[in-house]
């Protein structure tokens, strides 16, 4: 009997303690979810002074990723990445467009704080801190490397970099209406590269930005026959195409002996035609909201999938308080390394403005707090995300008292007020290539009272915009008056689409130009006529109408109203560079030799490299006989792939130094100078003239 009790006793205290393993492994599984359980003093040990790679994977769509429950072998080496890590589950970029997402990601600071809210007109202002500065900061050396003419230094990203790789050259566009870019494998090489040429003994951080995944969609012709034809299969083979790049990326990474911290975030998603948006840009639903991101770094991280919303802004604080750097003290986002923080809501703010600033729709601002997701548009809506993750069913109506309460926190972030960003002008031949994509419409132009359209409701216009540039580009099926019947539909229903009305002023215009002496010209030049006067009638403050009128007038012959309205679009706007470029030729034409001189200086002021200017400015100088002046401007033309003009230049310059009686001078650029210019301009003459001056 005793020996029985001594048995049942045994078992009571085994239970007792299996009971009591169960409540610590349970307590401590919660703790690890909780982030309470991560040592981070041991990681910052462990990461002090590591290098950092970045990579930033454009319009990636996080449901096309094997880790993330894609079944098709899109990311085997971002798999293999973020089952080594952390892989946050519920991450959001800030915006659903390529500039003010990454600068989200560099600052920590969403949109409204940055200022920059939308691709190509902005740039970051200079006294705001990027990542790339609190490391250099730190010791770092710091490099990046980028596909697309999005992101490139002008917008002020280049702030912290001791190499920007910004150049696309050689990858060219296929046409006025695409943008260049440059393939991850191109990118890859140049980044490593730059890593065996790094100095050994500094810490690098290496950012590097992939835009395989970005309409056009040209994978190479192995993974077309692996995984198909269709937009669907070519967007998952671009997305291949960057894994594979990351693959020999991290190869020979580990080849070199390097052992850095990974961070993989995207900056947005691909609509894929989910709530009828093929492309991005213009709503805040996870299709293009919802973000990778992964962070991998082997001693610091074991594999875990933190139970929290992240953010793009987080990342910024998030390496800093890895590596025990100086973490700035007005950003928005947190280190994902520690526990949540009553002061820091474990939510999400969403803004997408590429519709109000490009197409004159209503902009769209979202926050996320899961379960839910408030959107407010002229239509708002609520959506249960975990319940409905395809935001099928707006529960906005049912769920009406947590709409009002979130809308109303929707308004604390809006009321934060907006940071203002640098302006920034857009040459013409960036201007189309960023229409291409979506990006850049003219803009808004809304009559004051007038009420912005719901992107919902817009959906069928964006498609129209794009039908009409592929009537206009130039290859088969063209047929630009049919492009042309489309914008005016378009302006129809969204009158203040300036985008709308802008192409269809210029891109008429153009076509009268073609066909000079046609049967349509006069159609066209009506076309383009009534586009401008209803942007000038509209927005009498924007060079555009006054601009457009120019051009008309110019191409009937009357160059005098031609100058006065040019005038009148620089009065509005003096550093329009359309209007400044094509002033500056009709003074030229004009044999208006010191207005034309005037107006290059005006247009090298803020481009100093602009060859029209250079040319047409040099060769006015020479004209008025200001040899010195003339001089400068030649020789700044000179490093020129152009084979005529460097000619011409070669030549001006050997005879503006001939006229200042610098015959030394003048012999070595007359040297240089080729057929016909050395026949036609007698140069044999003249270096006889010079050697006679010289003896």
């Amino acid at each position: 009997m005793k020996r029985g009790g001594r048995d049942r006793g045994r078992i009571q205290v085994a239970l007792v303690a299996l009971v009591g393993l169960a409540v610590l492994a349970g307590l401590a599984f919660w703790l690890l979810r909780a982030g309470r359980a991560f040592d981070l003093e041991a990681a910052q040990r462990a990461a002090r002074g590591r290098d950092v790679v970045l990579l930033t994977l454009d319009t990636t769509r996080i449901d096309r990723l094997g880790c993330y429950g894609y079944s098709r072998a899109t990311s085997p080496a971002i798999n293999r990445l973020a089952a080594e890590g952390w892989r946050f589950e519920t991450a959001y970029a800030s915006a659903p467009v390529t500039l003010p997402s990454h600068t989200s990601i560099l600052t920590g600071m969403y949109p409204m704080a940055h200022g920059v809210r939308n691709n190509a007109r902005y740039r970051l202002r200079d006294d705001v801190k990027t990542l790339a500065e609190s490391l250099r900061d730190g010791g770092y050396q710091t490099a990046a490397f980028l596909s697309a003419l999005v992101l490139e230094s002008r917008h002020g990203l280049n702030q912290g970099f001791d190499f920007y790789g910004d150049d696309v050259a050689g990858h060219d566009a296929e046409n006025r209406f695409a943008i260049g870019q440059r393939p991850a494998p191109a990118v890859v090489d140049e980044a490593l590269a730059w890593f065996r040429d790094r100095d050994p003994n500094r810490p690098a951080f290496v950012w590097l930005h992939f835009f395989d995944p970005h309409h056009p969609l040209t994978p190479p012709a192995d993974l077309v026959e692996q995984f198909g034809t269709s937009d669907d299969d070519l967007y998952d083979a671009e997305i291949r195409v960057m894994d594979d790049a990351i693959a020999r990326l991290r190869a020979e990474i580990d080849d070199l002996g390097v052992d850095p911290i990974w961070a993989i975030v995207s900056d947005h998603g691909e609509g894929l035609g989910d709530h009828r948006e093929p492309g991005h840009g213009s709503f805040v639903y996870d299709t293009t909201m919802r973000a990778a991101l992964v962070l991998k770094a082997s001693g610091v991280f074991r594999p875990r999938v933190p139970d929290r919303v992240a953010r793009q802004i987080d990342v910024m604080p998030t390496l800093l308080d890895l590596l025990d750097l100086p973490i700035p003290d007005d950003l928005d986002g947190v280190s994902l390394l520690r526990p949540v923080d009553e002061s820091a809501p474990d939510e999400a703010y969403l803004e997408a403005m590429l519709g109000y600033e490009d197409y004159g729709w209503s902009p769209v601002y979202g926050l996320v707090r899961l379960p839910w997701k408030y959107v407010e548009a002229p239509r708002p809506e609520l959506y249960n995300i975990e319940e409905d993750p395809g935001e099928l069913r707006n529960l906005v109506d049912r769920e009406a008292e947590l709409a009002s309460e979130m809308r109303d926190d929707l308004a604390d972030y809006l009321a934060r007020g907006a940071g203002v960003a640098d302006a920034i002008s857009v040459d013409a031949e960036q201007q189309e290539a960023l229409r291409s994509l979506g990006y850049l419409g003219e803009g808004s132009v809304a009559l004051e009272g007038e009420e912005l359209p719901d992107p919902k409701d817009m959906v069928d216009v964006w498609q129209q915009l794009n039908m009409a540039r592929g009537y206009i580009v130039e290859g088969p099926g063209r047929d630009p008056m049919r492009g042309f019947r489309i914008l005016e539909d378009v302006l129809r229903k969204n009158p203040a689409n300036g985008e709308a009305m802008r192409m269809l002023g210029r891109e008429a215009l153009s076509e009268a130009q073609r066909v000079r002496g046609g049967a349509d010209r006069d159609t066209y030049l009506d076309l383009s006529r009534s586009a401008f006067e209803r942007y000038r009638e509209r927005v009498p403050t924007h060079p555009e109408g006054p601009y457009g009128l120019a051009m008309i007038a110019f191409e009937e012959g009357d160059r005098d109203a031609s100058v006065a309205l040019f005038e009148q679009a620089l009065e509005l706007d003096p550093e329009y560079m359309d209007a400044l470029g094509n002033l500056m030729r009709l003074r030229d034409i004009r044999q208006e030799w010191r207005e034309a001189a005037d107006v290059a200086a005006r247009i090298l002021a803020l481009d100093a490299d602009h060859r029209d200017a250079l040319r047409i400015g040099a060769l006015a100088h020479y004209r008025l006989g200001e040899y010195e002046r003339a001089v400068d401007r030649f020789s700044a033309m000179l490093p020129t792939t152009d084979a005529a003009q460097r000619n011409s230049a070669s030549f001006y310059l050997g005879d503006s130094l001939r006229r200042l009686g610098q015959h030394e001078r003048a012999l070595e650029y007359f040297a240089k100078v080729g057929e016909p210019l050395r026949t036609t301009k007698r140069v044999a003459a003249l270096e006889a003239e010079c050697r006679r001056a010289l003896e």
